[in-house]
């Protein structure tokens, strides 16, 4: 090879090569692993297929559409429904206005007709639930349209007096509902029962002025038996005066039905005590008026209406009329009327009931009898100023009107 000496330089980088041959040869640490490399394929995420977008399902459209305003609306658009289907009733006036149908032979014919009870979307003020009534006789196919008074009541009473049964004695089916007119203190109610006589409808239903706010009602029995009741009588304004609920029942009478009974609530003021023991006295039933009277103004439960309302101590003025109507009621009787007259003279504590009773005392023995001593408080009673207090004796509200006066005191 020679003697010829590395230069610096290459000395260098010989020592470079054999230490990568070195280290490619064994004998030292592993060198680390590369990294992997990511392939195009595996760096690139797969697209899931494509989902073709569907349709939106088509509404079925409503073939009644929304409730009807009022009775003619709801006449027309039924009408022209029912020319399409075959069922007198279908369920689709159920789902789309809520409506109710009954069936039954309204004119005899043997075939059976429809009675339908369709809600309304109308302004309040006819009734809390207004509706119309329709038939379709199957004789005509035509509809026909109730109530010519009032308007129907689709409420949940109105609901449960919706019917078609025999009510007459007739072997007819009659159609039965609630007509019901609001107002700014509540709404009446009264039942009418549509009776077809063969050219027209009649209304045989009761042919009063309906019952306030009703809260109960029922259509029991069948034929001439059936009974309608109705409960109600509650008024909301002050102005009313204290009113009391009552049962009305209503019954057959040869051509429409007619209150048979109206039994009131059991008394929460005074006054509704005194006003029975009243209605006892005009009945002649003087025993049991003056129990009655007797009982009215024991019952400490009997709230004072007047004294709620700030019109002063009603208590103590109708607690000195029911004493002076013990006396004269005592003395109708046939009894001794003495200690009911001396009851009522030191009783009472106010002075025009004393002297009433004073002057009835001089009457009855003078004058020799109850009708002598009748015209004797009468006269006094009449006297100048005595009617002014009066009516603050008897002031409970517009419904408890007409007021009594001086010559209802002692009528006998």
């Amino acid at each position: 090879m020679g003697g010829r000496r590395l230069s610096r330089r290459e000395a260098l980088a010989f020592a470079l090569f054999t230490a990568v041959i070195a280290g490619g040869c064994g004998g030292g640490a592993d060198p680390p692993s590369p990294a992997p490399t990511v392939t195009a394929a595996a760096a690139t995420a797969t697209p899931p297929p494509a989902t073709a977008t569907q349709p939106s399902p088509t509404a079925t459209p409503d073939p009644l559409g929304p409730r009807p305003k009022d009775g003619d609306e709801a006449r027309r658009v039924l009408s022209s429904y029912l020319a399409t289907v075959s069922e007198a009733c279908p369920d689709q006036l159920r789902k789309s206005w809520q409506a109710m149908c009954v069936e039954g032979d309204f004119d005899g014919d043997g075939r059976k007709d429809t009675g339908y009870l369709v809600p309304l979307d109308s302004p309040a003020g006819r009734s809390a639930a207004p509706a119309a009534v329709l038939v379709r006789r199957a004789a005509t196919s035509a509809l026909e349209r109730f109530p010519r008074i009032g308007g129907a009541d689709a409420g949940d009473l109105g609901r449960s007096l919706f019917a078609a049964d025999e009510r007459t004695g007739d072997q007819q089916d009659e159609l039965s509902y609630l007509a019901t007119t609001c107002g700014a203190s509540g709404c009446t109610s009264r039942v009418e029962v549509q009776s077809w006589d063969g050219t027209a409808w009649r209304d045989v239903g009761p042919g009063d002025a309906g019952v306030d706010n009703i809260d109960r009602a029922t259509i029991v029995g069948k034929g001439v038996d059936t009974r309608i009741t109705l409960h109600g009588g509650l008024l909301g304004s002050a102005g009313a005066g204290p009113t009391r609920a009552v049962t009305t029942t209503y019954g057959w009478d040869v051509s429409r039905y007619r209150a048979i009974s109206t039994v009131p609530d059991k008394p929460v003021y005074l006054f509704h005590g005194i006003q029975d023991a009243d209605r006892r006295f005009a009945a002649l039933d003087f025993v049991g008026a003056a129990t009655a009277y007797r009982a009215a103004i024991a019952d400490p439960t009997l709230a004072d209406w007047q004294q709620e309302m700030g019109k002063g101590n009603g208590r103590r003025r109708l607690t000195a009329y029911a004493l002076f109507r013990i006396a004269v009621a005592t003395a109708a009787s046939g009894a001794d009327p003495g200690p009911a007259i001396d009851a009522a003279i030191t009783g009472a504590q106010e002075p025009v009931f004393v002297n009433a009773t004073v002057a009835f005392r001089k009457g009855f023995q003078e004058r020799d009898g109850v009708h002598g001593g009748c015209i004797e408080a009468t006269l006094y009673l009449t006297g100048p100023g005595i009617a002014e207090y009066l009516r603050e004796v008897f002031d409970y509200g517009y419904a408890n009107l007409p007021q009594k006066t001086a010559r209802d005191l002692c009528p006998l």
